[in-house]
């Protein structure tokens, strides 16, 4: 990324989150206390996600083969009929065929 293209999304961010996130000096950059409580965040979040992606992998790998119990037995009916249904009959759906 080009130095401006770069300047002018970290201009962007701190607009976004109203802070500044960078102190700037002559020849130095260092994180502001937001900037390191975002950074903080963020990489917690890109943990979480990859975790959640990892799980959800390993998931697929031990169901790989098996039928879903999602995939309905009966005709005409799907995985995502018999949800809108079954969420219908909890109350949390309007639902109409």
């Amino acid at each position: 990324m080009a130095q401006p293209s770069l300047s002018q999304q970290i201009r962007a961010l701190e607009h976004r989150v109203d802070s500044p996130l960078f102190r700037r000096g002559l020849t130095s950059v260092a994180l502001t206390q937001a900037g390191r409580t975002l950074l903080d965040v963020v990489n917690r979040a890109t943990g979480e996600l990859n975790a959640a992606i990892a799980a959800a992998r390993k998931r697929f790998d031990q169901d790989r083969g098996t039928p879903s119990p999602a995939i309905s037995k009966r005709p005409g009916q799907s995985p995502v009929t018999d949800t809108a249904d079954e969420l219908g009959a909890r109350g949390g759906l309007c639902w109409s065929r």
